[in-house]
Order: C-alpha cells, then sequence, then structure tokens
C-alpha cells in the first residue's frame, strides 16, 4: 500500500513540475490568451469552478483523489459536459473502455476535434478522462477536465487549459457528430 501511494504522489509531483515549466510551442502565452495554461490553489472544500467550457463548469475540492467520486471525478465532467451540450447519457467510462451512450455510439478517431472525448491512461492503472478544449497548430491538444489535481506545499492544486500531445492520448467521438475516419479499436470483455 505504501508503495502505491508512493508512486502516486511522485506522479503528481512530476505532473506538476511538467504543467509548470513546459509550454508547448503552439500554446499562445500572452495574458489575454483564454487558453493559457496555469496552475491554481483549490480553496474550497466543495465545488471551486476552476474552468467552464460550453456552459459546463469544471469543479474542484481540496484533498485527495476524487477518482471514483460521482460529481468530482475526472468521468463526472465528461458526463455532464455530454449532457449539456449533445443531449446524450454518456457510460462505460472504465480503463480502456469505449464510451458508449444510448442511441448512438462512439468511435476512436485518429485527428481530434473540440468536444471529443479525451482518454489517457494513469500510471496507476486507471484511464483519466476530459474534453478537448482547443486543438493546437502543434498537434497537441488543450483539456478541461476534472479530478487533475495534487497537494503541494500542503494545498491542493490543479491545472487549468493542461496540454497533452495527441500521440499520448486517445480520442472519442460521437458517429452521428461527423463523417469520420475511423481506427480500428480492439475491445476486451473483462471478466
Amino acid at each position: 500500500m505504501k508503495s502505491t501511494q508512493k508512486r502516486l504522489f511522485l506522479f503528481f509531483i512530476a505532473a506538476a513540475i511538467i504543467a509548470t515549466i513546459v509550454v508547448p510551442s503552439g500554446i499562445t502565452t500572452n495574458a489575454s490568451s483564454i487558453y493559457k495554461s496555469r496552475q491554481i490553489r483549490v480553496t474550497k472544500s466543495a465545488r471551486q469552478v476552476v474552468d467552464k467550457f460550453n456552459g459546463v463548469k469544471a469543479y474542484y475540492r481540496k484533498g485527495k483523489n476524487d477518482g471514483s467520486n460521482k460529481f468530482y471525478s475526472c468521468a463526472a465532467y465528461v458526463k455532464r459536459y455530454y449532457k449539456k451540450v449533445y443531449g446524450k447519457n454518456v457510460s462505460n467510462l472504465l480503463y480502456n473502455r469505449t464510451p458508449i451512450t444510448s442511441g448512438d455510439s462512439f468511435v476512436r478517431v485518429s485527428k481530434p476535434h473540440v468536444g471529443d472525448i479525451v482518454a489517457m491512461n494513469t500510471n496507476h492503472g486507471t484511464t483519466h478522462w476530459a474534453i478537448a478544449k482547443k486543438i493546437n497548430a502543434n498537434g497537441s491538444v488543450t483539456l478541461i477536465e476534472q479530478n487533475w489535481k495534487w497537494t503541494q506545499s500542503s494545498s491542493t492544486q490543479c491545472v487549468v487549459n493542461r496540454t497533452v500531445r495527441s500521440s499520448s492520448v486517445r480520442f472519442y467521438r460521437l458517429k452521428s457528430e461527423a463523417n469520420v475516419k475511423t481506427t480500428k479499436v480492439s475491445l476486451t470483455v473483462e471478466d
């Protein structure tokens, strides 16, 4: 148990350092940019709005990882976003799975669009879910997300407008949203 906690702690420290030091060349860094990556201190015990996209707020709260919390988890943001923006109930946001919804389906795509679901595997055997907020000229993607937080100097921190390389994540789009080129996806059934 202590080994897992130590790895998780080191993972968040590394993420914090990378998020505060590295700014990809495709990101506008002037103060007026609405997509500028910035670190925020989480000060509220409940529902601190740290970001908003298409009218859907991303909430954080002080404290430990909220991975399984039905309101604060990363998957909870994706579910709220798709319900408000597309009127769809999304489920199956589990490790290495393809999101599902009734009356439509998601397809994995290689070239992201704004609004696509973003999935990235973490170092501790889970999948982190987000929404593509902006596609940058250098091929990276700016995210809107929840529950990407860590403790630094006894306070809870998060990053708004975190940017990731497109090659390091998977993208899913509603099949009905566009005529898209899909990539072959293999599904595994777990017992």
